[in-house]
């Protein structure tokens, strides 16, 4: 339960980033669904968007906010198991909500 709150603190500082890109991506496929065939053309730009903007958080988050980090590696968490999650838990937020604008 600890590192839960701890993964939550983590992906707190920079959610309102790559929720508002998910959100962005959302409206804009929801948007050219509703009238044409397009959402096949456009979901690859979609997604490679929304993995630039992940890359640029992670690069932004490693090189200007590193004394974060020593918080959480205080209390035991690495670098990799913080990312490995957040980005996990933001790409499958991602899929799903694609899947429920798609279906």
């Amino acid at each position: 339960m600890k590192k839960i709150r701890l993964l939550i603190t983590f992906y707190l500082s920079f959610a309102l980033v790559t929720l508002l890109f998910t959100a962005a991506g959302g409206i804009t496929l929801y948007k050219a669904g509703s009238f044409t065939a397009a959402p096949a053309k456009l979901l690859p730009v979609i997604i490679w968007i929304k993995v630039i903007s992940s890359a640029i958080v992670i690069c932004y988050i490693n090189n200007y906010q590193q004394k974060q980090f020593f918080y959480f590696q205080n209390l035991r968490l690495s670098k990799l198991f913080l990312w490995s999650y957040t980005i996990g838990f933001d790409l499958l937020l991602f899929i799903a909500v694609l899947m429920a604008i798609l279906i």
